[in-house]
């Protein structure tokens, strides 16, 4: 019966709109035919039957157009109910690197990553306005640009000093251009006294913000000011930390008056060698703290001992080749040193194997460690000590040739004797350093080395 009247309705109702035209027509029909025999030879139903099949059938595609826009509706809303669970399940995961040994840096790469991916958006930047504490950083379209998105944020904090913004493509009125009117774009301010003016900016070229994302951003942006604030504190306490253990090794070395200063020259050297090699700036750094608290274990060392003018017996020996295990020691108990425990422990192998406390040998010591030896081997030579006085620089570069390959790597050796007078520079401004800002600590250092 519903397809009897389906096709007459495509055959008969053309035109007509509604179920008023469609039962009017078959009344108009009736009213001058014999509706009954021409509705039989059409049809073969009755035209009062016809009439209810049309109701019936009206009803019934009016009920699906109202089931199919339900289900509609039951999509949007499962949509949002899929990235609501989705925005919860990135802020969890967000929240278990708020943690102080997680840098800023790969914090706010996480960021960027699980936000970009939560919202569905084709781009994602941590946008800083003016001075703060965070780097500028953005990933997703290459057709973007920092710059671009500065400016447009500091059109829209002309026009209002609302902390979040939406924008979409041709709605704004910021005086758009080309560039912004391909991108809809959501932003709100990280409210951090420690970050300054900061912005974490979506991007998308086919979907269009709404409040939700405001919120959703929001709870981000305090992730990253809860983040920055744990870090800024723990960099802190280890800054002074390691300004003590710094304190402590110069005092070390104030023991004795032939090796004041010796670990703050070889850090610059070491530095500086490092540098040469072409390690990264975080190497660099890493072996110049390494450098700084490479004599920490001689704390266990009797003053004596270490100041001896004669030849040390193999007692003596033995108990001063313990210096390296006991600094390695002490600071392994310190986790943001961990990166320096190879250095402090390594830098009397030699590269032979016949060096302590390990008897490594070639690569197996670390690099660091191998850097750091020849740093120590250039100013103790250089430097006078109780059996003997200072080297001239020709001695000791004849000593770093005869023993590259046996004591100290060829490598390192080659870097420091092909760029000797930048060295020599080195040494020399850093024993200035050493006598301006330390010179009138010695008689505290003593005192505190004799306690």
């Amino acid at each position: 019966c519903r397809r009897h009247v389906q096709s007459l309705s495509k055959t008969r109702f053309a035109g007509h709109q509604g179920l008023d035209s469609h039962t009017t027509w078959i009344r108009k029909r009736g009213a001058g035919h014999d509706s009954e025999r021409w509705l039989a030879r059409h049809t073969g139903i009755r035209s009062d039957t016809a009439e209810m099949l049309l109701l019936n059938c009206y009803h019934r595609l009016i009920n699906e157009q109202e089931v199919k826009a339900a289900r509609a509706a039951v999509s949007g809303l499962s949509d949002e109910l899929l990235l609501m669970y989705e925005a919860h399940v990135a802020l969890v995961d967000l929240v278990q690197y708020v943690r102080p040994d997680v840098s800023s840096e790969s914090m706010c790469e996480m960021v960027i990553k699980q936000t970009m991916k939560t919202l569905r958006s084709d781009a994602c930047a941590i946008v800083p306005i003016g001075k703060s504490t965070l780097s500028s950083m953005i990933q997703g379209s290459d057709l973007i640009h920092m710059e671009q998105i500065q400016g447009l944020l500091l059109k829209c904090q002309g026009r209002s000093r609302q902390p979040d913004v939406i924008l979409h493509r041709g709605k704004s009125e910021t005086g758009e251009t080309s560039w912004s009117k391909m991108w809809n774009l959501v932003g709100v301010e990280v409210e951090s006294n420690e970050l300054g003016t900061v912005w974490l900016v979506l991007l998308s070229c086919q979907r269009e913000y709404g409040t939700e994302d405001i919120g959703i951003l929001k709870a981000v942006s305090r992730i990253i000011a809860s983040h920055q604030c744990m870090y800024k504190k723990q960099k802190e306490h280890e800054l002074g930390l390691l300004r003590l253990f710094e304190e402590l090794t110069t005092a070390i070395d104030n023991r004795d008056p032939f090796t004041e200063g010796h670990s703050l020259r070889v850090a610059a050297l070491s530095f500086q060698i490092a540098k040469m090699m072409g390690l990264t700036s975080q190497e660099c750094e890493t072996v110049r703290r390494s450098a700084i608290l490479h004599d920490l274990g001689k704390i266990v060392i009797e003053e004596g001992l270490l100041g001896k003018p004669e030849m040390l017996s193999a007692l003596e020996f033995k108990r001063i080749a313990q210096h390296p295990e006991v600094g390695f020691q002490l600071l392994r108990m310190v986790p943001f040193l961990e990166n320096v425990l190879d250095g402090v422990r390594y830098h009397h192998e030699r590269y032979d194997g016949k060096g302590y406390p390990c008897r490594l040998a070639k690569e197996s010591i670390p690099l660091h460690a191998r850097i750091i030896a020849v740093a120590d081997a250039c100013d103790a030579m250089r430097s006078a000590r109780p059996y003997r006085p200072a080297m001239s620089e020709e001695q000791v570069l004849a000593n770093l040739e005869s023993g590259k390959g046996s004591q100290w790597d060829p490598q390192v050796v080659a870097v420091v004797t092909a760029n000797w007078r930048e060295i020599c520079q080195t040494w020399q401004a850093s024993g200035e350093v050493y006598a301006a800002f330390h010179g009138t600590m010695i008689h505290d250092c003593h005192q505190f080395s004799s306690k």
